[in-house]
């Protein structure tokens, strides 16, 4: 009988990873696969890993191939799969656990051609993080969907994170060209050929990427990669011109976007000799793309196809110098036109060019626009304090520059007390953009008293004739994003917190259930919780479930007792019990982090309370075998319990003078433990390392390490200009080296900052991990 699921998996010196991506394909929930895997004549160890996989499992079985590249080698593992649906997967990526599963079982009841999902890019030094390119395509769950009603699956590229019916993909005959970016000639194909497609939000692929971060390596502008990917695109615009015109423009601007400005990168490194090569190749696409979808892009780049047009090579390797240093990341500050004062214009590269049109350089409207950033939030003898800058961008903000700023929603809204001084703006410069602003507890009672259940902030900036008006905005990582909240008045808790649109914002609840105290016993923890109201005579504590997989709340009893009015309620979770219980999808950390709730046992018509956090300003956790159960609070001040393997994690930081001290609790209890800061090397895997001065004293640790190292980063160690970044990384008992994870409580102490006179280094978290970075001043 053939199996449900096949699973092609070519491989190519990926020995460093192959084994954790044929792991998470095991462990699959999905069990009735069989995987193929497709040695491509690997030069290194993968292949051992393979058969080890075929010894162990029977469902793993192996082929082999002279080198073809990866598409002739998933044409291979495609002849071979027996598989009612064929699914493909990166051999140094990893897939969710219940991915397999939730797309299968949806094509079995939707009938769709094939299902894709989310994506998620992870490394060691990042963490977890929504993969840009599937952001906006899989953003809402669409169960029997199509490409014409949702043109934005254009964009779709990769062959990775769907599940394809067989049928379907022998009925059209796809292969991979024998090309890089072989994908999106046979995804964008699949989608115009679908009857119709189920797509998935939650993340079902989890896409690896350079230790040293996502930038493109000098191989992807050599000419032959460069020369792959405009055939890749050449195939695509083929088929879109015949498709609908919602479609074709998705795919003329998403080439525009990608593939075209990555050609125009290319002349910051290209040899003088390659340049004609390149200049006719850009042309070969720039041809196919045409002014209006390029123009239609950024400004920037349909000035680099000008310039390409115009086959001005010196402007060309200017423009993408400009870019590639950074000069686009707000940097560039519009300066007036030398005749037309109302004008603005920005000061890039060919302004004033005869070859280039002076009206692509004028800043739209538009971009002088209201910008904020939130430094700090903090609670200073009951008054909730911001500080940050406001600006319009694009106007230098002097003496005549005023921020105002109101807290509330229309006619109960109230003026906040704002005082400026001078601060980093956007552009790099200092200028009067800083502001203090402080809502006392007056202020605040007012606010609550309102009985609406957020407060926004506005913001005014006025400067010469200038105004503009918009919600506060842009907290920076660290304790603005993760402050806690505090007790305003009798019964009502205002915590500072910010919405999905990013707006900063005072969220108000009204007699909160709160947990109080969490204390570790031997293979148990116990949790008091307070509050008032009314409450049955069973009261339970749940430990939410994933609502999508149908996962029953894992449900506690609770003790109660009165106390001058106040209830105080009292239980005991087993590690025992949650261990293993509450595992999530993630492959990569293999962390489930789930919501504590208080069903007060009132009916069924009063849905359960989630707990606010106002225990002790630390997490605390209980092991079980090589489990880790911590109860800590998330980034809304509300308590969570999270699910993990033992780790290392790092609970406080201070710089005490010129040394960075961070320690934590080592969960593994392992005695052979090592902690280090380290760099990696530009496009590499590569790394340095500052080592510091280590103590391990039972389970607890603390590292050391003098900044000035830091700081001071030798040129002929690294290709790096005027930044470097550090990681907290650790290893024990010979495993392979992962990133120190972070206490949430941490972060509300985070950023800290060292002023080592020319450069100055900040240690703030990054995702799920700890860095340290060091720039030159400002």
């Amino acid at each position: 009988m053939s199996p449900h699921l096949s699973v092609v998996v070519p491989f190519y010196g990926v020995e460093d990873y192959f084994a954790d991506c044929l792991e998470s394909i095991r462990r699959q929930r999905l069990t009735d696969i069989e995987v193929i895997l497709v040695d491509d004549g690997s030069p290194d160890g993968s292949r051992a890993i393979a058969e080890d996989f075929v010894a162990r499992d029977s469902r793993f079985t192996l082929v082999t191939q002279e080198n073809a590249g990866l598409g002739p080698a998933r044409n291979t593992g495609t002849a071979q799969a027996t598989g009612e649906y064929l699914t493909f997967v990166d051999s140094d990526d990893l897939v969710s656990a219940g991915g397999f599963e939730q797309m299968v079982g949806g094509l079995d009841r939707s009938g769709s051609s094939f299902a894709g999902g989310n994506a998620r890019r992870f490394n060691n030094s990042s963490g977890i993080r929504q993969s840009w390119s599937h952001r906006e395509a899989f953003a809402k769950t669409r169960i029997a969907t199509h490409i014409l009603s949702h043109p934005v699956l254009a964009r779709d590229r990769m062959v990775w994170n769907k599940i394809y019916r067989r049928s379907f993909w022998d009925e059209f005959g796809y292969e991979f060209p024998a090309i890089r970016y072989e994908d999106y000639p046979v995804t964008f194909k699949a989608h115009l050929d679908a009857l119709t497609v189920d797509l998935h939000s939650d993340a079902v692929y989890y896409w690896r990427e350079r230790e040293s971060g996502d930038s493109i390596t000098q191989l992807a502008y050599r000419y032959d990669n460069l020369l792959d990917r405009v055939v890749s695109a050449e195939m695509v615009l083929d088929q879109a011109d015949t498709s609908s015109p919602k479609v074709r423009e998705q795919v003329y601007l998403a080439l525009n976007e990608s593939d075209f400005v990555t050609i125009a990168q290319a002349f910051a490194s290209v040899p003088d000799d390659d340049i004609p090569a390149l200049l006719q190749l850009g042309g070969r696409l720039a041809d196919r793309l045409g002014d209006e979808f390029v123009g239609s892009g950024h400004p920037y780049t349909y000035i680099q196809y000008r310039a390409l047009r115009a086959g001005d090579a010196p402007l060309l390797r200017e423009l993408a110098e400009f870019r590639g240093g950074g000069g686009l990341q707000g940097r560039a500050r519009g300066q007036r036109h030398p005749r037309q004062p109302w004008r603005v214009e920005y000061p890039y590269p060919g302004l004033g060019s005869d070859r280039i049109p002076r009206s692509l350089y004028a800043v739209p409207r538009t971009e002088i626009r209201l910008r904020t950033t939130i430094g700090a939030v903090e609670w200073e003898e009951g008054s909730l304090v911001l500080t940050g800058t406001a600006e319009i961008r694009h106007h230098v903000s002097g003496d005549d520059t005023s921020i105002t700023m109101r807290v509330g929603k229309g006619s109960g809204s109230h003026p906040v007390p704002v005082t400026t001084d001078a601060a980093v703006d956007s552009h790099g410069d200092r200028t009067r953009v800083g502001f203090r602003a402080a809502l006392d507890p007056d202020l605040l009672g007012r606010l609550q008293a309102a009985g609406t259940p957020v407060s926004p902030i506005e913001v005014t900036v006025r400067s010469g004739r200038l105004r503009r008006t918009g919600k506060l905005h842009g907290a920076a990582v660290g304790h603005p994003q993760w402050t806690p909240g505090h007790q305003v008045g009798d019964g009502v808790w205002a915590q500072p917190a910010t919405t999905s649109q990013g707006h900063f914002v005072v969220s108000w609840l009204r007699q909160p259930w709160l947990l109080t105290s969490v204390e570790a016993h031997p293979g148990s923890a116990r949790l008091t919780i307070s509050g008032r109201g009314a409450i049955g005579s069973n009261p339970t504590l749940l430990v939410e479930g994933q609502k999508r997989r149908h996962e029953p709340d894992l449900v506690f009893p609770v003790g109660r007792e009165d106390t001058d009015g106040a209830v105080v309620l009292a239980v005991s979770i087993p590690a025992a019990a949650v261990a293993g219980s509450v595992a999530g999808d993630d492959p990569f950390l293999h962390e489930s982090v789930r919501g504590l709730k208080l069903d007060l046992d009132l009916g069924e018509d009063v849905a359960p309370e989630l707990l606010l956090w106002q225990a002790a300003p630390h997490g605390v956790g209980v092991t079980h075998l090589d489990h880790l159960v911590r109860f800590t609070r998330s980034r809304g001040n509300r308590a969570a319990l999270v699910e993990s393997p033992l780790r290392v994690i790092a609970e406080s930081a201070r710089l005490d003078g010129d040394v960075l001290e961070v320690s934590g609790t080592n969960w593994t209890e392992s005695r052979e433990l090592h902690v280090g800061w380290r760099q990696y090397l530009p496009n590499s895997d590569d790394f340095i390392e500052e080592e510091g001065e280590l103590e391990v004293d039972g389970a607890s640790w603390r590292l050391r390490t003098p900044v000035t190292p830091l700081l001071e980063t030798t040129a002929d160690a690294l290709d790096l200009q005027h930044s470097s970044e550090w990681v907290l990384f650790c290893s024990w008992d010979g495993q392979a080296a992962t990133s120190v994870a972070t206490e949430p409580f941490l972060l509300t102490t985070l950023p800290l900052t060292h002023d080592g006179g020319t450069r100055t280094g900040t240690l703030a978290p990054s995702g799920e991990t700890l860095h340290f970075r060091a720039s030159d001043r400002d």
